[in-house]
């Protein structure tokens, strides 16, 4: 869940107050990927350019109709979670003139997104998780959804299952194997306040606000449980898993990077402070890839997890909420 959406949940209002140098193929940075696409809140979703890590630079930009704040790539579009706006879906073929090529409302606040097999599965706050036919693109369509116990503000699909981060009710386990009919299987109730969620073999991974970083066992879905934490400074806000560490977006704690090889006692290795508030992260080679809302996007060299360190950094002069790279 992001920071703008828990303001809501507890009355006080937002008002939009805001809305890399060419270089020769052996210039580039190992490890960077070519694209970070970015939501940025009340500025829409922007694509950076970020082939030099040291020296990203904004190539395109759309603006969304309220306040982008997840985003998922596949194929040729972006599709971003744009808050009271539902789904939004931009053709991104051309990085330099993003443009939407379809909508679709939701009920409640879009708050983030995941697409697998030709759906897109909305967490819509209040109102649950919602399935949505993006075969055609242009014409998206609600096939399905599913009402959780609480608020869900986070998503990850993997095989017949629909993971949500369901912000005071903890862990949701959706079965979506027919997707125009899903129902819940299994649920955990965290301790803290689940904001996010990624799901690596048999174990879910849950940013779970100021209670750190959770890992439950979800070999059996129907029961999942809890098999290690990890206390970190701030709030765990977002989580994103590559080989055996855990890379978290901690709020004012910055970036921590977590050892998980043992899912029963993982461990702090690294961290790297960053400017304003780490929202969301995402992981490509060397390159951890933070969201800092005000304070845009920042470029972190993981290649030694315990010595992370800003490569670069952009302002997307919005309020990044969530990062995709490719």
């Amino acid at each position: 869940m992001k920071r703008a959406y828990l303001k809501l949940l507890i009355g006080i209002s937002m008002i939009p107050i805001l809305g890399v140098l060419g270089c020769s193929k052996d210039e580039e940075e190992e490890g960077s990927g070519s694209y970070a696409y970015v939501s940025d809140g009340e500025h829409g979703f922007c694509i950076i350019d970020i082939s030099k890590p040291s020296s990203p630079r904004e190539v395109g930009r759309c603006d969304t109709p309220d306040w982008a704040s997840g985003v998922f790539i596949s194929g040729s579009y972006a599709y971003v979670a744009d808050r009271g706006c539902g789904l939004r879906i931009i053709d991104i073929s051309d990085p330099t003139a993003p443009r939407e090529v379809g909508y679709h409302e939701t009920l409640d606040k879009a708050c983030d997104v995941f697409v697998s097999n030709g759906y897109a599965y909305v967490a819509d706050g209040e109102r649950g998780l919602w399935i949505i036919d993006i075969s055609d693109p242009s014409a998206p369509y609600k096939v399905g959804d599913w009402d959780t116990e609480g608020d869900a503000v986070g998503v990850f699909v993997s095989g017949n299952y629909a993971y949500i981060a369901d912000y005071n009710y903890g862990l949701r386990i959706i079965d979506i194997s027919n997707p125009s009919s899903p129902y819940e299987v299994g649920y955990y109730d965290t301790p803290g306040l689940a904001y996010g969620v990624f799901v690596s073999g048999d174990y879910a991974y849950i940013a779970d606000g100021y209670r750190g970083l959770r890992i439950i066992d979800i070999s059996n879905p129907s029961e999942p449980q809890e098999v290690g934490y990890s206390s970190i400074p701030g709030d765990a806000m977002g989580v994103f898993i590559s080989e055996r560490y855990a890379y978290v977006a901690a709020d004012e704690g910055g970036l921590r990077i977590i050892d998980i090889s043992n899912s029963s006692s993982p461990c702090e290795v690294g961290y790297c402070s960053i400017p304003g508030f780490a929202a969301g992260v995402s992981v490509l080679g060397s390159y951890a890839y933070v969201v800092a809302e005000a304070y845009g996007l920042c470029i972190i060299d993981i290649s030694n997890p315990s010595s992370p360190h800003e490569a670069g950094y952009y302002n997307t002069y919005g309020h990044a909420e969530d990062v995709f790279v490719k």
